[in-house]
């Protein structure tokens, strides 16, 4: 599809590997129902691969680029039961 585009933050590697399972189911879509897929189809498509997964109950979350050095302090810093004032620092 030439109107559809991924943006993407962050792995570049998974961006582009959910892109290339996109751009192949799209060519297969295509070839079975001769027709092209909607913007509607893409866009679902997508969301179902980029937000499955596993949910793990964590007394935290980190992300971004920066996310491996928060773990590291975290993993220091964090204890049970903090108050507000001891986890500002």
């Amino acid at each position: 599809m030439d109107n559809v585009y991924v943006y993407h933050s962050g792995s570049a590697t998974d961006s582009q590997v959910v892109s290339d399972y996109v751009r192949h189911f799209l060519h297969q879509h295509t070839i079975q129902l001769w027709q092209p897929a909607t913007v509607k189809v893409v866009a679902n498509l997508i969301r179902l691969l980029s937000y499955g997964g596993t949910v793990i109950k964590a007394p935290f979350a980190i992300g971004g680029s920066g996310s491996s050095y928060l773990y590291g302090f975290f993993d220091q810093a964090w204890r049970e039961g903090m108050t507000k004032d001891e986890a500002e620092v």
